[in-house]
């Protein structure tokens, strides 16, 4: 596994049922971070193995499952954005890419209209 999978992700996930939703919040904007750098430096990253598409299955997909239903519209809002940054990353077809584009839907369909709009958002 990758550095990201063995010592990044383990650190992070036990964030995502901390009662604050600040650091919950931290986990999405290290996964939205990550993301981008992939879409900077995919070519290198990939051939580093630093966040492969297997490893983002296994880490990044249960976090943004757990959270993409949070109770604080604010969290719920930067799950929609990391969905959309780890999205094009994801397997064509895979059972992880079926499930970010059900989740990012039902975050097009939120009662806040901010998560509502970032949802929509390209």
């Amino acid at each position: 596994g990758s550095w990201a999978e063995k010592v990044l992700f383990p650190k992070i996930a036990v964030l995502q049922n901390n009662t604050s939703y600040l650091h919950r919040q931290t986990i999405l904007f290290t996964i939205i971070k990550l993301a981008g750098l992939l879409s900077q430096l995919f070519t290198i990253i990939k051939l580093a193995g630093l966040l492969s598409q297997e490893a983002l299955g296994k880490t990044v997909i249960p976090i943004l499952q757990v959270l993409y239903k949070d109770p604080v519209p604010n969290v719920r809002m930067n799950t929609a954005k990391a969905i959309k940054v780890v999205n094009p990353y994801l397997k064509e077809k895979s059972t992880e890419k079926e499930n970010v584009k059900k989740w990012l839907a039902a975050l097009q369909e939120d009662s806040d209209p901010e998560v509502k709009l970032v949802a929509k958002t390209p």
